[in-house]
């Protein structure tokens, strides 16, 4: 859509944790129980990194994709716990530190260029959602 060549494009891709967890070969809609909704959404981002590594040519040609995400015990951390926010920002700069020598020349060493918009709002459009908006 954007004319660019997968071979040019590097990504930075940031995940939320990932714990490991095991499923019975017998294991029925019962025996999944909530584990179902964190199975599709897994695979939908599994599904998503491979079709980067497919497109930017990674881990045969170049090394495109730079994943950021660690792996942690099944149910070390709650959604929404309060209690272990400095145990994760200690995972963070742990990371940081671990792939800034890596991250720094790719992304880090020179400016990005101005953000170009690919589609553009009509201006019209945009001062009547901003009079609707103020109403």
């Amino acid at each position: 859509m954007l004319g660019w060549s997968g071979r040019s494009l590097h990504v930075f891709s940031l995940g939320c944790l990932e714990e490991p967890y095991t499923l019975r070969n017998w294991a029925g809609i019962e025996t999944l129980g909530s584990k179902i909704i964190k199975l599709f959404m897994d695979g939908q981002s599994h599904s998503a990194m491979g079709i980067a590594k497919l497109l930017t040519g990674d881990e045969h040609e170049r090394m495109a994709i730079h994943r950021i995400n660690h792996t942690v015990p099944y149910n070390t951390y709650k959604m929404d716990d309060t209690r272990v926010i400095q145990d994760l920002k200690g995972l963070g700069y742990s990371f940081a530190r671990d792939r800034q020598p890596v991250l720094d020349p790719v992304f880090f060493s020179q400016p990005a260029e101005a953000f170009a918009p690919v589609h553009v709002l009509d201006q019209a459009l945009d001062v009547a959602s901003r009079e609707r908006l103020s109403a």
